[in-house]
């Protein structure tokens, strides 16, 4: 899925950035996840992996997205979760996902965006195999039947 995203304000282009996700440790745990304590580290560019966010969290690695002129950007995030929570019982976590910026042709690690400089991703499952998962805009419930997604 890819997400459309605009950075504000308007009057000021954005064009010559490039922006990225950077881990996060998940917040706000309850239900099944809480009880087996596996909700996992945000990653932005694989699998989940075990909380918590591992110090070597070097951002040359991970995805850099370019922004047009216009602050648009087409952000490609499968918003989805991984396979294992099919049998998971009912429980949820959230990811406060951080947000870094740099001027393109940089090789550093990026700015961070002011506050509130992060991005909210919550994960919800309902004991059945059923998943819902919001970020942003957009969202994806996610069956074990198959998956609906939707985005502005």
């Amino acid at each position: 899925m890819y997400c459309t995203t605009t950075l504000l304000p308007l009057d000021v282009s954005f064009g010559n950035c490039q922006d990225a996700e950077r881990p996060a440790n998940p917040t706000n745990v309850s239900g099944y996840f809480q009880t087996m304590n596996i909700a996992p580290v945000h990653n932005p560019n694989g699998p989940s992996v075990p909380a918590p966010v591992p110090p070597e969290d070097n951002l040359n690695g991970y995805t850099w997205i370019y922004i047009r002129e216009d602050n648009t950007e087409d952000v490609p995030d499968t918003i989805g979760t991984d396979p294992f929570w099919d049998n998971a019982g009912a429980g949820g976590f959230e990811w406060d996902i951080p947000m870094v910026y740099r001027v393109v042709g940089d090789t550093d690690n990026g700015v961070s965006f002011p506050a509130p400089n992060k991005v909210i991703q919550t994960e919800n499952t309902d004991g059945n195999g059923n998943t819902t998962v919001v970020k942003g805009d957009a969202w994806q419930y996610r069956m074990t039947s198959g998956y609906e997604s939707h985005s502005n």
